[in-house]
């Protein structure tokens, strides 16, 4: 899914899914898992099928991330 998001045009963008066109309704696309640990040589098992406007009201693509940096946090002891 997020290959094919890409491709189409390489953007963040959101997809509301109540008024979504058949292609993301009927066919289930190979979507990665939520909360997966990565694994280069398991990374085919990262992925389910899903219909996403059957699993989400909306979709949020972000084309390209970065890491945050850590907030500097002091331990309290009481």
């Amino acid at each position: 899914m997020e290959e094919l998001l890409h491709r189409l045009e390489p953007a963040d963008k959101l997809l509301l899914l109540e008024d979504a066109e058949p292609a993301l309704r009927e066919s289930a696309l190979g979507h990665r898992a939520i909360g997966v640990v990565y694994h280069p040589e398991y990374e085919r098992g990262n992925y389910v099928p899903t219909k996403l406007a059957e699993r989400y009201d909306a979709f949020i693509f972000l084309d390209r991330t970065t890491a945050l940096a850590p907030l500097a946090v002091e331990a309290a002891f009481s």
